[in-house]
């Protein structure tokens, strides 16, 4: 009788020690565009980290912990509060095309059962060694490349919008957006998202094709370099710049559906931005600077109370 009860505390102790447990968390599932599939293996086996990469559609939530994908594509998921903004991770830059650099994101899903480890996930899917493998696998530039080659930031030398002169929004969003105060735009950038979904302060959203006229208080002259920057708070949304000498125009297109998801260097600021050079539209020198929605998703579509561009604010750049 001693032997069979040797064997079994033996096939017991093996159990516990050896074999998978039963209770073990599942590896944590990741959705990707296709074309990014083969550079977010090659940044997980950088790092050892182990999950399931489905390549797929990243707005397509359901199912998924993490989605990888452009920020201009994740944007509805973002504002949506479908997946977490604020714990993204940003693995790259393609130079993209007329309408400006894509960013390419990864997130977590906000009902996933596994957020808690999504993050940690995130934390360190996003080190340097993991975002230079992804780049170079996905033919793209990791941010400190991107910005090495771009202007640089110019602190302690700002001038922001001091008035706004005129504004206009569609009825649909004067009635459903909650974030429609002009006002937010003027001075330096402070909007942020409080924590959960549609929780802001400080921005104004555009709403489909709306727009807003802000008074620099000073002429702004075409210098070498980028002149103007604008600073917006989801995404990558795109916006249309005009300037003009009057508050009532003329105005000349300076720029149209630019993509604005640059992110501030250092993290100084919630929102993210673009640059603008007014010797992009011909001019010389303009006063007055007319922002305009160029994300044009229908309100009744949007599904959020923050549908359209969000305006954080307006900065000068070259005084």
């Amino acid at each position: 009788m001693r032997r069979p009860t040797a064997v079994l505390l033996f096939v017991l102790l093996w159990t516990a020690l050896v074999a998978p447990s039963a209770s073990a968390a599942p590896l944590l599932r990741i959705r990707v565009t296709p074309d990014l599939a083969d550079g977010l293996s090659a940044a997980l086996a950088a790092r050892g980290l182990q999950a399931t990469v489905e390549p797929g559609d990243p707005t397509a939530t359901a199912g998924a912990d993490i989605v990888v994908g452009p920020g201009s594509r994740l944007t509805r998921v973002l504002e949506a509060g479908a997946a977490e903004e604020r714990t993204s991770v940003e693995l790259g830059i393609v130079a993209g095309d007329a309408t400006g650099p894509s960013h390419l994101i990864a997130a977590a899903v906000t009902d996933s059962a596994q957020l808690a480890e999504a993050r940690l996930f995130l934390a360190a899917l996003g080190t340097s060694s993991a975002r230079q493998v992804f780049a170079r696998r996905a033919g793209a530039l990791t941010s400190e490349s991107f910005r090495a080659q771009s202007e640089a930031f110019v602190a302690g030398s700002a001038r922001y919008a001091i008035a706004i002169s005129d504004w206009w929004l569609p009825n649909c969003s004067l009635s459903q957006n909650a974030f429609k105060n002009p006002n937010e735009i003027l001075g330096a950038p402070n909007a942020v998202n409080l924590g959960g979904k549609d929780n802001y302060a400080g921005m104004m959203s555009l709403g489909q094709g709306g727009w807003v006229v802000v008074d620099m208080g000073q002429t702004i002259s075409n210098l070498g370099g980028n002149d103007l920057r604008v600073y917006q708070t989801t995404g990558e949304e795109p916006l249309t710049l005009y300037a003009g000498d009057s508050a009532n125009g003329p105005f000349r297109m300076i720029a149209f559906r630019r993509k604005c998801g640059n992110q501030v260097p250092g993290g100084a600021n919630y929102s993210k931005y673009c640059d603008f050079d007014l010797g992009e539209g011909g001019v010389a020198s303009a006063r007055y600077l007319k922002v305009e929605d160029g994300e044009l998703w229908p309100c009744v579509r949007g599904g959020t109370v923050s549908e359209g561009v969000d305006i954080d604010a307006v900065e000068l750049l070259n005084q």
